[in-house]
């Protein structure tokens, strides 16, 4: 076996132990891509892996995803990864350095911003209170305070569905966010099911209703 194709074998299967699966979609991506390489491109692929990290897709349905922690420190120990480590103060003066008592999980990651943060143009919401009377939605200094679809992709693919429908139905409305603020006061605690019941018109239907009455149409929706 040519050492290519002995490193194209551990490559695949690197990826199959990391994504706990022999059938994965990342698999099929790589050896296509392997098989479209010469051995020129191919030479140039593992030079720019040398500093470079290897995308693998990951499926955001955690049912599907087989991904785990557990899987990683297996792999790590296999290879001889050293993920956990001492972590050190700096010295100051003449105070030396202080080594810390118990190892820490250590991970090198790359960072991607949801949302293009720069100085001109950043505004944050002072306040959740503010609520357009036509549409019910965040509006003026409130504004900022409504999630966006980035930020819900987030959470889906963390799993927290119902942390989407608590921000993206619940509290984008005026008149359901106004009942679980209430029950929270009351009660410190609420109940989807209690502002399903007492708030189960939005303020859009509403307007969207008033409008198609004006024009002499019934809303069904």
């Amino acid at each position: 076996m040519s050492k290519r194709k002995e490193t194209e074998k551990f490559i695949l299967s690197f990826i199959a132990e990391v994504v706990n699966d022999s059938n994965n979609i990342n698999i099929k991506l790589y050896k296509d891509l392997f098989k479209s390489m010469s051995d020129k491109e191919f030479h140039a692929f593992m030079e720019y892996h040398k500093d470079n990290i290897l995308n693998i897709i990951v499926d955001e349905d955690i049912s599907k995803n087989k991904i785990s922690v557990s899987n990683n420190l297996k792999i790590a120990k296999k290879y001889g990864y050293p993920l956990f480590q001492y972590t050190y103060t700096a010295g100051i003066d003449d105070i030396p350095p202080v080594r810390s008592l118990h190892k820490s999980y250590m991970l090198l990651l790359p960072v991607r911003r949801t949302k293009h943060t720069v100085t001109k143009g950043v505004s944050v919401s002072e306040d959740s209170k503010h609520f357009d009377t036509i549409t019910g939605q965040p509006t003026g200094i409130s504004r900022s305070s409504k999630k966006s679809n980035p930020e819900a992709q987030l959470l889906l693919s963390m799993g927290l569905n119902e942390s989407v429908k608590e921000f993206m139905i619940d509290r984008s409305d005026r008149e359901r966010s106004n009942i679980m603020i209430s029950s929270l006061k009351k009660y410190g605690t609420i109940s989807s099911g209690v502002v399903n019941h007492y708030g189960d018109v939005r303020q859009t239907t509403k307007t969207l209703s008033a409008y198609l009455n004006g024009m002499h149409l019934k809303l069904s929706l």
